[in-house]
């Protein structure tokens, strides 16, 4: 985060659970950008807001400038769906 050289950059974590398979660290160029990423409601890939496990959030014991962002991911295929689990960690 420090070595960002403008502040309009948002540093992500994406963590995939439960297998954490595809989580993945993302710099994203601006809000619009991140808000533009959140937003997945298609045939093929669905992202549902849930709300926040706090007891979860509390044993991650992250610095009051993180945000999380939790959703239910919904991937669709021609032979199979798959479901999940997508927390973002955006600073």
């Amino acid at each position: 985060m420090r070595l960002r050289e403008e502040e309009r950059y948002r540093v992500v974590v994406l963590l995939d659970l439960p297998t954490l398979w595809q989580s993945e660290l993302l710099v994203i160029e601006s809000d619009v950008r991140l808000k533009a990423f959140m937003e997945r409601d298609s045939p093929e890939q669905t992202w549902t807001r849930l709300p926040n496990d706090h007891v979860f959030l509390q044993r991650l014991d992250l610095s009051a400038d993180v945000e999380v962002h939790r959703f239910h991911e919904r991937i669709q295929d021609e032979d199979d769906i798959y479901t999940g689990e997508v927390w973002l960690l955006v600073q």
